[in-house]
C-alpha cells in the first residue's frame, strides 16, 4: 500500500492549484491578444474643412499634405486622394468627367452614378481602363463645398479593397457641432 503524508499531499494540492491559476492567467492573455488582433474597431476622422467625418478602416492611415488628404490602406498598394473644391457641384462633376476623358481618350465609357447619403448629394464616376479602375466620389458637403474623393488602381487592387471603399463612402456624416 502507498502511503502519502498529509505535508506532501498539502504541497502536491499547492502545486496544482499554482499550475492551475497559472494556465489561467496564460489562457486569459492569449485570449486578449487573439480577439485584439482580429476585432480592429473602424475610427472616425473628421475632415473639418468639408464639415464631414467618415469612417476610415482600422487597417488604413490618413495623412494630409497641405489641402490634400490621404487615405491608405498599411500596405500602402491604393492611395484615395481627398481634397475640397469651391466650384459649384455640377461644375466640379463635368471638369472631373473633362479631366477623366483628357487623361484616357481611347476609353469613353464613364459610369456616373448618383448617390444620396444622408444629407449628401454623390456622385460616382467610374472608369475601368484595360487593368486599370479610376474611380471619382464626388460629394456635396451642407457648406455647398464639394468634397472630391479619388483613386486610380490596378482593377485586382481595386477589387482587394472594395469592402474598405464602401465603408468609407457609406460612413460619410455631417460633423454635429
Amino acid at each position: 500500500m502507498l502511503y502519502i503524508s498529509n505535508n506532501d499531499f498539502k504541497n502536491k494540492i499547492n502545486i496544482m492549484k499554482k499550475t492551475f491559476f497559472l494556465n489561467s492567467i496564460l489562457i486569459m492573455l492569449l485570449m486578449i491578444t487573439v480577439s485584439s488582433v482580429y476585432s480592429q474597431p473602424d475610427k472616425n476622422y473628421d475632415f473639418i474643412e468639408g464639415g464631414v467625418t467618415f469612417t476610415i478602416p482600422e487597417n488604413w492611415d490618413v495623412s494630409r499634405e497641405h489641402v490634400l488628404l490621404l487615405l491608405m490602406p498599411k500596405a500602402e498598394d491604393l492611395i484615395i486622394e481627398t481634397t475640397l473644391a469651391e466650384n459649384e457641384f455640377e461644375v466640379v462633376i463635368e471638369e472631373t468627367i473633362n479631366k477623366i476623358r483628357l487623361d484616357f481618350p481611347l476609353d469613353t465609357n464613364i459610369i456616373r452614378k448618383d448617390i444620396r447619403i444622408e444629407k449628401f448629394d454623390i456622385v460616382e464616376l467610374i472608369l475601368q481602363a484595360d487593368k486599370m479602375k479610376v474611380n471619382y466620389f464626388l460629394i456635396k458637403t451642407p457648406q455647398e463645398k464639394v468634397l472630391k474623393m479619388y483613386y486610380q488602381a490596378d482593377i485586382s487592387i481595386a477589387k482587394k479593397y472594395d469592402n474598405e471603399i464602401t465603408l468609407i463612402k457609406e460612413n460619410i456624416r455631417e460633423i454635429k457641432k
